[in-house]
Formats: C-alpha cells, structure tokens, sequence
C-alpha cells in the first residue's frame, strides 16, 4: 500500500483530512480500495514475473547441464536471494568444493552474482 500512498500523496492527505474534518469515510474507503486493488495486481504481477525468471533458470540449468542438485540452488535462489557457499552447503548437503562448484556455475551462466569484494 505504501507506494500507492507515496503516489497519490496530495490525494492521501486531502481524503484522511476530509474524514477528520467532515466524516468523508466513503471517500477515504473508495480511495483506500482502490490502493488495495492497485497494489493487489503490481504483488501478482511481480509473482508472475518471478515465477517466469524461476522457469527461465531451470531451463538455463538443463542448457548448461550444470549439476542435477543445482536444481535445488535455483528454489534456494528464490527463498534467499543472498547466499554464501557455506548456506549453500548446507543446504544441498554437499562438500564445500562441490557448492563453490556451483556457485560458481550459477554466477558464469548468469543466475548469480558474486558480490564478494
């Protein structure tokens, strides 16, 4: 809802002060339900666009026949969008060479990004 506000911020304040002022609630509801409806579809279509970009790397991981588990690195991806090769290790319940392995696999084929400095 917060950017819906941040985007009608004259709009926001003219109708909360209209409620307090003249008892506008119907108003104010018409204005907030439409903030609902609006911030409903940008959360489905960002939905909609990570559901994509998680098939569109399951696709790349079968192209660049990285290792079969790198499967479940693409699901660790999505649930924690900042990882180390330890969390990575652990998670996949292999070696530390084998999750650098495809860590690194992941970062060449563009799915992820060494932030390391």
């Amino acid at each position: 809802m917060s950017p819906y506000f941040e985007q009608n911020k004259d709009e926001y304040i003219d109708r909360l002060f209209q409620v307090s002022k003249d008892d506008e609630w119907l108003e104010w509801i018409g204005f907030f339900l439409r903030g609902v409806i609006e911030s409903s579809k940008s959360a489905v279509a960002t939905v909609r666009k990570l559901q994509d970009l998680n098939a569109q790397y399951r696709v790349k991981i079968q192209q660049t026949k990285l290792f079969a588990r790198a499967t479940g690195l693409v699901d660790l991806i999505f649930e924690e969008p900042i990882l180390t090769v330890p969390r990575v290790q652990n998670v996949l319940g292999v070696s530390y060479p084998s999750a650098k392995s495809y860590v690194e696999n992941m970062v060449d084929a563009g799915m992820l990004i060494n932030l390391e400095v």
